[in-house]
């Protein structure tokens, strides 16, 4: 059986460290274009009350 040294381990955690950093960031950017995106979806959905609502009053 192999035994793990305490500097295996400690370049194991700052592996780790590291790896969660990066999913944080990560998850960070998802978050902000998930945002960006819903912030989009509104806009699309309010032109398109404009659109209806400037072809009704073109059609009276």
């Amino acid at each position: 059986m192999k035994h793990t040294t305490t500097k295996e381990i400690s370049e194991l955690i700052s592996e780790l460290r590291r790896t969660l950093a990066q999913l944080q960031k990560a998850e960070k950017v998802r978050n902000a274009a998930k945002k960006k995106l819903e912030a989009a979806s509104w806009e699309v959905t309010r032109l398109e009350g404009q659109a209806k609502a400037m072809a009704k009053a073109a059609g009276k």
